[in-house]
């Protein structure tokens, strides 16, 4: 115990001068503190919403139905919040998979409707790469960041 006492106050003298004998040289104005620029895409939130202003233009849907399935979505996180909060684990678990069910089932139906309409195909085809070029670009802009710091 006394030489642990002893040895760390001696590690710590001499590894500060260790430390801050880096090779970076960062200036307090190089440091920004900024959010971010830019916010992930959420998965595919921009997809979902390209198919139903779709399907609205189309008629395939419509508003009340739109802010009725909201609605709805709302009502299950709800649910699964106070089940959750219940402590019901096997309740809980149930309904989540039953949830499942029903989102595969929608997504099928949802793959089936791109399918059979070319022209929302290659609308989302488009955005599909409008993304990708600008996640691309802000990747390039990271490494040209850290290439003028020195970072790797």
């Amino acid at each position: 115990m006394k030489k642990l006492l002893i040895g760390l106050p001696l590690f710590m003298v001499l590894s500060v001068p260790a430390f801050a004998q880096t090779d970076v040289d960062v200036e307090v104005d190089d440091v920004t503190m900024d959010v971010a620029k830019h916010a992930r895409e959420h998965r595919n939130n921009g997809i979902k919403n390209i198919v139903a202003e779709y399907m609205l233009e189309q008629g395939d849907i419509t508003q009340e139905e739109l802010d009725a399935l909201k609605a709805q979505r709302a009502a299950v996180r709800e649910e699964l919040k106070a089940l959750k909060e219940s402590g019901d684990e096997e309740a809980l678990a149930a309904r989540i998979a039953e949830l499942r069910e029903e989102r595969a089932a929608t997504r099928e139906e949802i793959k089936a409707y791109i399918d059979s309409h070319e022209d929302l195909a290659a609308i989302i085809q488009e955005r599909r790469e409008e993304v990708r070029d600008r996640r691309d670009q802000r990747r390039e802009e990271r490494r040209a960041r850290r290439g003028e710091r020195g970072e790797k």
